[in-house]
């Protein structure tokens, strides 16, 4: 699923985060549900620009620092990984130029076990 996912819409490069939305199953705490809606290019289509909601399942680690208006809804790139059990999206990585790095103190950045994705729109 995350080959697909950056097959298709690479490293969600000049991208804008129109919706973030976090939730708990009442009836499983453990359960944690993060749901994004991203506008962002889609690399198959020509670069035509889409609305992307991607689920993150099975939240392991979620950091999300909003200190700067709008840093963390306009990413350049994110850094988009698979470790072992674990997918790393980190909104707001360190860029060299001709790579990123996942950030240790980025202000944005998810770590789960799955995620879901689906075009929801043309905005």
């Amino acid at each position: 699923m995350l080959k697909d996912f950056v097959n298709t819409y690479g490293q969600l490069s000049d991208s804008i985060v129109i919706e973030v939305n976090f939730k708990v199953d009442i009836n499983s705490p453990d359960k944690k549900l993060l749901e994004t809606k991203i506008y962002c290019s889609n690399i198959i289509s020509d670069f035509q620009y889409e609305i992307v909601k991607i689920q993150f399942l099975d939240i392991i680690n979620l950091i999300f620092n909003d200190t700067e208006a709008f840093n963390n809804f306009a990413p350049k790139d994110v850094f988009i990984t698979e470790k072992k059990d674990e997918i790393v999206f980190d909104f707001d990585p360190i860029d060299y130029f001709d790579y990123l790095e996942e950030n240790p103190n980025s202000k944005f950045k998810v770590k789960c076990k799955n995620i879901i994705y689906g075009n929801v729109g043309n905005g």
